[in-house]
C-alpha cells in the first residue's frame, strides 16, 4: 500500500476548474478582502485619524496593492504563474451582472445609511440646483466641445479623421457628466 502524495503546485485537475469551486474560491477572497478593507477603514478613521484620506481612498489604495500583487503573479501569456495560487485566473473575470447586483446596491445602501437628514434637508435646494441645473450645464459644455473639437482639422487632422454625430457628442457629454454627482458619494461631510 502507497501513499499518495498531493502536490500543490500540480496540474490543474477537473476540481480545481469546477465551478463550484471556483465561485467558493471567488467568494473566500472577496470576503476576507471586504474584511481587511473595513478593517483599515476603521485604522484610517479611529487609529491613525488620518484626516486627509477617506474610508473610499484606504480602499482604493488596497485594491491598488491587490490588484499590482495579481498584476505581477502573471506571467507574459496572461496565466498563473507557478507559486500563484491563490490568483486563480478564473477568478480574475468581471461581469457586469455582479457590479450592479453585487456590488452596486451596497453602495448605495451604505451612502443612504450614513446620510445626515438634517444636513441633507437643509442644503436641499443647493443638491438640487447643482444635480440637476450642473448636470445640464456639463452635459452642454462636454458635447459641444467634443463636436467642435472631433470636427476641427486642428485635433483630428488628415484623410483618415473621424466624424462625430450630434448624438454621439451628447451621449459622451451626458456620460460624463452623470459621474459628477456620483463620485461625490465618499466625500465626508
Amino acid at each position: 500500500m502507497g501513499v499518495a502524495v498531493v502536490s500543490v503546485f500540480a496540474e490543474p485537475d477537473s476540481f480545481e476548474q469546477d465551478g463550484h469551486v471556483i465561485m467558493s474560491e471567488y467568494l473566500l477572497i472577496f470576503s476576507l478582502l471586504l474584511g481587511v478593507c473595513l478593517i483599515l477603514q476603521y485604522f484610517v478613521k479611529h487609529v491613525w485619524k488620518l484626516k486627509y484620506l477617506p474610508d473610499s481612498g484606504a480602499t482604493l489604495l488596497l485594491g491598488i496593492v491587490i490588484g499590482g500583487a495579481i498584476r505581477f503573479s502573471m506571467n507574459a501569456e496572461g496565466k498563473a504563474a507557478p507559486m500563484a495560487g491563490l490568483f486563480n485566473p478564473a477568478l480574475l473575470g468581471f461581469s457586469p451582472t455582479v457590479f450592479y447586483f453585487g456590488f452596486l446596491p451596497p453602495i448605495i445602501f451604505s451612502s443612504g445609511y450614513h446620510l445626515k437628514r438634517r444636513l441633507f434637508f437643509r442644503n436641499i435646494r443647493s443638491i438640487l440646483l447643482l444635480a440637476l441645473v450642473g448636470t445640464c450645464i456639463s452635459t452642454a459644455l462636454v458635447s459641444v466641445g467634443l463636436y467642435f473639437m472631433a470636427s476641427s482639422e486642428i485635433f483630428n487632422p488628415g484623410p483618415n479623421a473621424f466624424k462625430l454625430s450630434v448624438m454621439e457628442c451628447v451621449t459622451f457629454g451626458s456620460l460624463l457628466a452623470s459621474t459628477d454627482p456620483v463620485r461625490v458619494f465618499p466625500v465626508p461631510v
